[in-house]
This record gives C-alpha cells, structure tokens and sequence, in this order.
C-alpha cells in the first residue's frame, strides 16, 4: 500500500512539474503578446494621427481655391435645349393645354 502512495505521489510531482512547465510558457507567450499589443497600439494611434491630420489638410485644400477665377474668363456651360422638333412639340403641348378646347370654329380670315 505504501508503494501505491508513494507511485501516485511520484505521478503528481511529475503532472505538476508538467503544469507548471505550460504555464511558464504559457505565461512567457502572453507577455510577448501584451508587448505586441502595446507596440500595435502605439502605431495605430500614430497612425490615426497622421490620418486625422491628412483629412483636415484635404478639407482645408478644398476650401481654399488654387486661384482667383476672374468672372470674365468664366466660359457658361449653361446646356442649351435642343431648336429640334422635340422642342416644337413640347411648345406646342403647352399651348394645347392652355386651350383644352381644341381649334376655334372662329375663322380668323373673316376677321381681317
């Protein structure tokens, strides 16, 4: 009996010398990574800074024009309709709607 306890006390020294050996590297790893973690940190943050200072250098760019636009020189890029028969027969819609009636029985050579 006394061999038997002195086996399992032999198998627990040796687990727990395993466990503790995991939990070293275990240990080691997660320090490596809070280190990693902190150096990310610092470089996203840098980063972010340049960034933010970009986009306000972009806005402020946009802002202010390159040059002076001399009202002059402006050239009217207003569109022009086209003189089609598109037009013709819009104007020509307008003007029935203005008189749904159709065409006056009036004849208009009498009148003159």
């Amino acid at each position: 009996m006394i061999q038997n306890i002195n086996t399992l006390i032999a198998e627990l020294a040796l687990e727990k010398d395993q466990v503790t050996q995991a939990f070293l590297a275990e240990s080691s790893q997660s320090s490596k990574l809070m280190e990693l973690n902190k150096e990310l940190t610092r470089k996203l943050e840098a980063q972010t800074q340049r960034l933010e200072l970009l986009t306000a250098q972009t806005m402020a760019n946009d802002n202010i024009p390159a040059r002076q636009i001399d009202p002059r020189i402006v050239q009217d890029e207003t569109p022009f309709a086209d003189e089609g028969d598109e037009v013709v027969e819009r104007v020509l819609g307008w003007i029935m709607k203005l008189f749904p009636g159709g065409p006056s029985r009036r004849r208009t050579s009498k009148l003159l």
